[in-house]
């Protein structure tokens, strides 16, 4: 598995809180890939959530 690279913040449409990996935990912050991540942050392995 590729490495994960976090960056802050991340490009709108690409951030964390956009994709299908992230729990929410609040309203800033969360989970992804067993890491504490901000909703506004972004990485490398961005997948977006399945369109509603």
């Amino acid at each position: 598995m590729e490495e994960v690279k976090y960056t802050f913040p991340a490009e709108k449409g690409k951030q964390c809180q956009d994709c299908r990996g992230f729990q929410r935990v609040d309203d800033e912050n969360g989970k992804c890939f067993g890491k504490d991540v901000k909703a506004e942050g972004g990485c490398n392995m961005f997948s977006p959530k399945e369109a509603k």
